[in-house]
């Protein structure tokens, strides 16, 4: 096995443009997650493999440390240590090709050879949602998720969405527990579950909510999907057992932990999606979902939000699902040139552009921000205006004037209610 010994592992920071539409709204809210990096490691056999890791967002990013504890190292022995991150992507695609067969072969066996796929929307506008589920079917989803935010109208919005798309396309919406109470979230969910695209709804409110969650099952048609093992103390069987969830998000670890996990799910016959972000990324999960049973719900990879991709083939979309490549390692591979032409240095920490961020309502005062996080922490804490008709946010262009800068300066500090008087 001394051919499986790793010499080399290199990493080349890049930056994938985003496409217009969703690129207006994540400037707003998660500019960073336009920066990724491409992990080469080589064997000693001469053979390389290849991974990526979304920097600022990744289940586990790679440090040096994990790179001098994988040089010298023998690859087969560390494809399922999570505690590397990302790396692993390129472990498993380069003792893939050493062995000459596909990703999926070295996790199980095959269930089947496509997977499912959605779309992907940040919170936006009805015309940025519709202009982008209309893109989305042209290219082959027959499914998206979307983002419920308090900051945009979202019964408005997906009334609006639903009348522009066929009934076959399948909603779901996350909302990232905002809802905060089963009593306040039934009749915003009843109000949008009754468009028929509408079929799952995610986190509505805090997992550890457990009768809150199940009264929402029970009261609502479209499917509760929640995080699975979020949080900690409230395990699989506590959500399977009191009904609060009818299916299950697997995310945010790696390949060993996402493995145990869908096979709990396959057990107990528990439908899930994986959700982890990027193009390699979405190839390397593609080849674990297929080797489940219960991995039949539209994945989410966000492949789709860059303008351009560095790899050599586009990761293509039919009926809703993706192929699962049969050739050695993960069957895709970067683009040298395109990887050169995105190449850029590292940023000394997460990126986070100078921005001016508005919420307006019909009938209140509007308030500023600085970043988004801020609004998210004000709505999951439950200091948010909650859910009003009429809501829409936006950007604010920076005008080069004095009097963004000091708004911005002051939002900073804290969201600013009400314009001022010399704005």
């Amino acid at each position: 096995m001394s051919e499986m010994r790793i010499t080399r592992v290199d990493r080349t920071p890049i930056e994938l443009p985003f496409r217009e539409v969703p690129g207006r709204n994540l400037r707003r809210q998660l500019p960073h997650w336009k920066y990724f990096e491409i992990i080469e490691v080589e064997l000693a056999s001469g053979t390389v493999g290849y991974g990526e890791d979304m920097l600022y967002y990744g289940w586990g990013s790679v440090s040096e440390a994990d790179v001098d504890r994988a040089v010298g190292s023998n690859a087969a022995e560390l494809l399922w240590d999570d505690s590397l991150g990302s790396l692993q992507i390129a472990l498993f695609d380069a003792v893939g090709r050493e062995l000459g067969v596909p990703v999926s072969d070295l996790v199980g066996e095959r269930k089947r050879e496509r997977v499912p796929v959605g779309w992907w929307c940040i919170d936006m506008p009805a015309e940025d949602w519709i202009a982008e589920c209309e893109t989305a079917i042209d290219r082959g989803y027959t499914a998206v998720k979307l983002k419920g935010r308090p900051w945009f109208d979202v019964r408005e919005n997906v009334a609006a969405l639903c009348e522009a798309v066929p009934e076959w396309f399948e909603i779901g919406i996350d909302f990232n527990y905002m809802l905060r109470d089963a009593e306040r979230a039934l009749p915003i969910l009843r109000d949008i579950e009754r468009h028929p695209q509408v079929t799952v709804i995610e986190s509505p409110i805090p997992q550890e909510n457990v009768e809150g969650n199940r009264e929402l099952a029970r009261a609502t048609d479209a499917d509760l999907a929640q995080h699975n093992g979020r949080p900690a103390e409230l395990s699989e069987l506590t959500q399977l057992q009191t009904g609060m969830a009818e299916k299950f998000v697997l995310g945010t670890g790696g390949p060993e932990k996402i493995r145990r996990e869908a096979g709990l799910a396959d057990t107990v016959e528990m439908p899930f999606w994986i959700q982890n972000l990027g193009l390699l990324t979405a190839v390397f999960w593609a080849h674990i979902g297929c080797t489940t049973s219960e991995n039949t719900q539209p994945n989410v990879f966000c492949n789709h939000l860059f303008a351009e991709s560095p790899l050599r083939e586009s990761i293509t979309v039919e009926g809703g699902t993706i192929r699962v490549p049969d050739g050695p390692g993960l069957g895709y591979e970067p683009d040298p040139e395109a990887v050169e032409r995105m190449r850029i240095e590292r940023p000394p920490e997460r990126p986070s552009p100078d921005r001016l961020i508005v919420t307006e309502w019909p009938d209140r005062e509007p308030m500023y921000f600085a970043t988004g996080g801020t609004m998210d922490d004000m709505a999951q804490a439950g200091e948010f205006p909650y859910f009003e008709h009429g809501v829409t946010t936006r950007l604010v262009p920076d005008d080069g004037s004095e009097e963004w800068t000091r708004l911005r300066e002051l939002a900073a500090d804290d969201p600013v209610e009400g314009r001022p008087e010399w704005w």
